[in-house]
């Protein structure tokens, strides 16, 4: 039997830490945090330009961490409605593939968050006085490198994941036509932003996919999640009719 007050009490939970994650992003997104980022003198050489980012990095790192720490919250949030809304769905098969997806993305999301607080908070480290600073700088910039790379991919996926199991949720669940249709524009809309951020790695252009993306992924969090949530907090009860019939 599906506990609807705790079920309840994780979409509400979701709603909240959505918001505050989307508004971090989007803070840090659109570069209104701290009046933007600090310029790069055009004349300014390899390690010049690095310092300037690192100054950058530890401007940002507040709206990082409490936009990390919220984005685990959602994770998990999304991890247990999958299991505590695995009942209502239809079809015994398609709602533990449901329930399967959701957890999944759950755990590689909270794995990606914790990269990139710590990909941040390493980005704010002092240097030695030894000497050897321009290496310091540039050694340094590779690791933060490589930490990036490797939470973008692990972040992609989970966002993938979540696309993919909120559709299977908007097919298997009956809450409401409106739930059904967010459900869907949720995964779509997840699935771009993932495709953008991953194709930055491979296409050099002008214009900022990893801006673009997101914007896409901020937006959604902000607009079509919590209304999500809140839809299902409110028709979990009539859902759960579904309980009622063979698995």
């Amino acid at each position: 039997m599906t506990d609807l007050r705790v079920l309840r009490m994780l979409c509400w939970t979701l709603v909240v830490a959505a918001v505050v994650a989307a508004i971090s992003n989007l803070v840090l997104t659109t570069n209104l945090w701290a009046g933007g980022p600090n310029e790069v003198s055009p004349t300014a050489d390899l390690v010049e330009r690095l310092l300037v980012f690192r100054s950058n990095d530890q401007e940002v790192f507040g709206p990082i961490l409490v936009g990390g720490l919220a984005a685990i919250i959602v994770f998990v949030a999304v991890g247990l409605i999958g299991v505590v809304m695995r009942p209502l769905a239809n079809g015994a098969t398609g709602r533990d593939v449901m329930a399967t997806m959701l957890v999944i993305a759950a755990v590689v999301g909270v794995i990606a968050q914790v990269i990139n607080i710590g990909v941040a908070q390493a980005a704010t480290h002092g240097y030695c006085d030894c000497g050897y600073k321009t290496e310091e700088v540039i050694a340094q910039d590779y690791a933060l490198s490589v930490g990036f790379v490797v939470q973008s991919w692990l972040a992609s996926a989970a966002v993938v994941l979540v696309g993919i199991g909120a559709a299977l949720a908007g097919r298997l669940v009956n809450i409401s036509p409106t739930w059904r249709f967010l459900s869907y524009a949720i995964a779509i809309l997840l699935i771009l932003a993932a495709a953008l951020r991953l194709t930055a790695f491979f296409i050099f252009i002008d214009i900022d996919l990893f801006q673009i993306s997101d914007l896409v992924a901020g937006l959604t969090l902000a607009i079509l999640v919590p209304i999500w949530a809140i839809l299902l907090a409110q028709g979990a009860g009539k859902a759960s009719v579904a309980e009622a019939e063979p698995a």
